[in-house]
């Protein structure tokens, strides 16, 4: 995915936000919402690093241990193939 996720979903927030804040009866409660919206802006956008962080390093370990995986599965049919011997010819 090659959309600046953080910036987008943040730009939404602080959208959605302000359209809420546009709608509060007066002074007083708007300045108390877009307080508290600041808030939960900056816990939402963490929030957001955290799960990208954690998807990369989720993805990193993935390719780390695909060929291992791969590695290890190759080794245990070598190793089972050994013990069962060469693999004999029928007619020969």
């Amino acid at each position: 995915m090659n959309k600046p996720i953080l910036k987008s979903y943040g730009d939404q927030f602080d959208q959605h936000a302000g359209q809420i804040s546009s709608g509060l009866d007066n002074d007083y409660q708007r300045q108390l919402f877009q307080r508290r919206a600041q808030i939960a802006g900056v816990q939402f956008r963490q929030d957001i690093v955290r799960h990208i962080v954690g998807q990369q390093d989720q993805y990193a370990t993935d390719v780390l241990k695909g060929p291992l995986r791969r590695n290890r599965s190759t080794r245990r049919k070598s190793v089972i193939g050994a013990a069962r011997g060469p693999p004999h010819r029928q007619g020969a």
